[in-house]
């Protein structure tokens, strides 16, 4: 069986790993895609624009859309702690790879669900992850038959996959 253990990799997985967390966690404000700011200045914007037009004369927008949106994003951005998120994870038959740097790094084995669609990999992921992670969750399919059995919402799916054609 092919290895995917060498210090490139190693190293790779390492720095993918730590830039993933720091961005979800401590910098999770600063890596927002939609920040409030920016909506309400686009808000604001738009509708100054607007007023300046005959036909919405005397029309005030509707505060509660963009209140409502504020408090949606708010909610959705707080604070994480790395142990707080949740991992899906397309692992192939050496999970232990990724499964070590997660875990170093403050990720709780029971909010990572490792997955494996390959029958023949996921009885050598079962084997080897289980006898180091045995709290570990392996689901046997692709990731869209988990979604619907499961009510997860996962702040990370990782693919570390060296194959060319993979099937969702």
């Amino acid at each position: 069986m092919t290895t995917y253990k060498q210090k490139t990799k190693d190293k790779s997985r390492m720095e993918i790993w730590e830039r993933a967390i720091v961005n979800l966690t401590s910098d999770r404000k600063n890596t927002q895609i939609l920040k409030s700011r920016y909506i309400t200045r686009l808000w604001d914007y738009a509708f100054d624009e607007m007023s300046q037009d005959d036909v919405f004369k005397g029309i005030k927008p509707n505060e509660y859309y963009i209140n409502s949106w504020s408090e949606f994003s708010r909610i959705h951005y707080s604070e994480k702690k790395s142990e707080e998120l949740k991992v899906a994870y397309f692992c192939g038959p050496e999970p232990e790879n990724d499964l070590d740097i997660m875990v170093s790094l403050g990720i709780r084995i029971e909010n990572v669900w490792a997955i494996e669609s390959n029958k023949n990999l996921y009885n050598s992921a079962l084997l080897r992850a289980t006898e180091l992670y045995p709290t570990l969750k392996i689901f046997n399919g692709k990731i869209s038959e988990l979604i619907k059995i499961s009510p997860n919402k996962f702040d990370i799916i990782y693919l570390d996959s060296p194959q060319k054609h993979l099937s969702y």
